[in-house]
Formats: structure tokens, C-alpha cells, sequence
């Protein structure tokens, strides 16, 4: 019967469920792109590195530090293994007749063990290279096929920054990591980048904890101990992968509330939208609802018909937009350039939610027509 009374009002039917169906599609499109958008930061994250904290001065508040002054970190806080200053700076890369812009870091011959990272061809900087200032360079995967497409790299001369490098090595690609794409990346030895720069502060400490249920105590540790030798709390941020992480989680966690709660408001007008055609439909049918109350249909029973007209056009509109949702999961995915993840239990609660909102706001229209008086119902014209 419901379905028969929404067949013979298609079209009004259609709009009626367009609120839902906009609700639910929104739900879980804009959570798979919020869920996916938080898994791709915490994988980037994950890539910078096993256990590390990371020590970065802030200029602004006098913080600053030198590569002599870097090694003081890891007697200061004996909770901390290798510790590696890192030296980040662009310059103009060029080979034969090309030339362009390219990221590159100094660094020491523990980068490849410290960010998880693997050499494809040739050999990564050495601790012989860096006490030397040896005007070596390792080019990210991407830099190599740029400027040498399928020629080995290893023993050209290249010219970054103003000075002549020879090519020992090529990484193999890692992808986009917290920070930016490693495989746009060169790497030379940091003494030699305080040569280039022509100062020795450096712009990041990488420090690896022994283990890393201790990488907060470490944070913790090199916190204080920071503030006390600078003279000011505010001179050096000191963060992990663990508070990174949690910091990801919670923002994750608020934008996909206010999404939600977003999107919810679209289900609560569909809600509205499904009362007010299901008061327009008692007021269309009285004397049908006259008829079936004179031949003995009782109070539950025309409860049932209308309410039951009232889940179907909110199921109907909840499976329609849980289609939309999962399909435009992937448009939202595309446009924002991160994969959508979608969860089943994102899908089920969105459709749970629309069948509520029907049994809801079709509550009042089915009590309103079980209630009306067959004489009054069987007179109205």
C-alpha cells in the first residue's frame, strides 16, 4: 500500500526524498574525504622515520642552532640515540643546458637510517664526506629523471647553489613525506651546505629515540632542557611522531563533527520536507482513512499504513543517496587529489539516520490520521 501511494505521486515523491538523499550522500562522501585526507597525513608522517623527535628553533623567538652546538642535545638527554642536524635551502640545479629550481638538505651519512630512506645507484653520503665538506650530492628519484632521464647520474657533475657537486648516488623514490616530496629532493653533506649558505645554523634536529615508548618522555626532556639552556621556553618546538600523530587523530576527529553535524541538517530538512507531504497526503486521503476506519480498520492499523509510507519514502531516499555518497566519495577524492576511504559504518549509520528521521517526522501524520472521527472523515469533500 505505501509503495502504491508513492508510485501514483512519483514525482512530488522524488522531491520529498531529496532532502534525504542530499543528507545521507553528504555524510558519507565528506567523512570518506576527511577519513582519507587524515590517513594520507599520518602516512606522510609515518615516513619521516622510525621513532624520531624533531627540534626546530624558532628564529623569532631567538632560538638557534649551530652544527657544533647540535651534538649537546644527545649528552643532554641520554634517552636519545643518533642526532642529526639538518640544513633545508633551495637553490638553481644545473646540468648541461637545463636549469631549475630544486629543494635540497644537508645532512650527515645517518639520513638513510634515520628516515627510512634507500639508495637506488652509487652510495649515500659518508661521515668522511661530511668531516671533508666533500662536494658530493645525492639526487632525489624524481631530480634524476628530470635533469638525466635515462642516464646514470653517478659520476656527472652537476652545479647547485653556485657550486660544482659530482653525483655519487640516486635515491630510490619514498613519495611525499611530512615536509614534502623526498624524491624532489638533493642531499649534500651539511658541512659542505654551511659552505653554500655561508652560515652553520641549521634548520631542523632529527634525534631518534633508544625506543619508542620513550619518545614522549624524550620530547618532554629535550623540551626542558631547551628552555633552560636558551633562557626561553618559546626559542625551540620540539615534537614527535606520537604528538603528530595525536594532533592528525584529534583534527581528524573535529572536522569530521562538523561534517557530520553539516551534512545532518540536510537529513532534518528532508525530515521536514517528509511531514509536510505526509500532512498534504492525510488531509488528500481523509475520506480514504473514513472508508478503512468504517469497515473496521482500527487505530494501529491506519497508524501503520501512514507511517509505514513515511519509512518507506526516507528508506528509499537513504539507499538513493548512499549510492550518490559512495560515487561521489571518489569525485570529492579526485578534485582534492587524496584517496576517500569509505566506511561501512559511516554508510550504515547515515542510512540508520535516514530511516529515523522517517519514523520521526512521520510519526505526527500517521497519529493525525489514525486519530480523525470516520463520520467527520467520511463527510469531507
Amino acid at each position: 500500500m505505501a509503495w502504491d501511494s508513492i508510485r501514483g505521486h512519483a514525482g512530488r515523491a522524488l522531491l520529498t526524498m531529496l532532502g534525504v538523499i542530499i543528507g545521507v550522500a553528504a555524510v558519507i562522501a565528506l567523512v570518506a574525504a576527511g577519513t582519507g585526507a587524515s590517513r594520507l597525513v599520518a602516512s606522510r608522517i609515518a615516513a619521516l622515520g622510525a621513532n624520531l623527535v624533531f627540534i626546530s628553533p624558532n628564529p623569532a623567538a631567538g632560538g638557534s642552532l649551530t652544527q657544533a652546538q647540535v651534538g649537546l642535545i644527545a649528552h643532554a638527554v641520554p634517552l636519545l640515540g643518533a642526532v642529526m642536524p639538518v640544513d633545508n635551502s633551495s637553490g638553481p640545479l644545473v646540468y648541461g643546458g637545463m636549469s631549475q629550481g630544486v629543494p635540497f638538505s644537508g645532512v650527515t651519512q645517518q639520513w638513510p637510517r634515520l628516515r627510512d630512506a634507500r639508495v637506488a645507484r652509487g652510495r649515500f653520503l659518508t661521515a668522511a664526506d661530511v668531516r671533508t665538506h666533500a662536494l658530493v650530492a645525492d639526487l632525489g628519484a624524481n631530480v634524476a629523471v628530470n635533469f638525466f632521464g635515462q642516464l646514470d647520474p653517478v659520476g656527472h657533475h652537476v652545479r647547485l647553489d653556485g657550486a660544482t657537486f659530482t653525483v655519487i648516488g640516486v635515491m630510490a623514490p619514498k613519495g611525499f613525506a611530512f615536509g614534502g616530496d623526498a624524491d624532489n629532493f638533493v642531499y649534500i653533506p651539511v658541512s659542505t651546505a654551511a659552505d653554500v649558505l655561508q652560515t652553520d645554523q641549521v634548520s631542523v634536529v632529527d634525534a631518534q629515540v633508544r625506543s619508542a615508548a620513550q619518545a614522549a618522555d624524550a620530547a618532554d626532556q629535550l623540551t626542558r632542557w631547551l628552555a633552560a639552556w636558551s633562557g626561553n621556553p618559546n626559542a625551540f618546538d620540539v615534537s614527535s611522531e606520537d604528538q603528530l600523530l595525536a594532533t592528525v587523530s584529534a583534527n581528524r576527529q573535529t572536522f569530521t563533527d562538523l561534517l557530520g553535524g553539516t551534512a545532518a541538517i540536510s537529513l532534518i530538512v528532508g525530515g521536514i520536507g517528509i511531514m509536510n507531504i505526509m500532512l498534504a497526503s492525510v488531509s488528500e486521503r481523509t475520506r480514504e482513512i473514513g472508508v478503512r476506519k468504517a469497515v473496521g480498520a482500527r487505530f494501529a492499523d491506519i497508524l501503520a499504513q501512514f507511517l509505514m509510507e513515511a519509512v518507506v519514502l526516507s528508506a528509499a531516499g537513504g539507499v538513493l543517496g548512499a549510492g550518490i555518497g559512495v560515487a561521489g566519495s571518489g569525485a570529492v577524492a579526485r578534485l582534492a587529489g587524496w584517496p576517500a576511504v569509505v566506511d561501512s559504518g559511516t554508510v550504515a549509520v547515515a542510512f540508520g539516520f535516514a530511516l529515523l528521521v522517517g519514523v520521526l517526522f512521520g510519526a505526527y501524520p500517521a497519529a493525525r490520521a489514525a486519530a480523525l472521527d470516520p463520520i467527520a472523515a467520511l463527510r469531507h469533500e
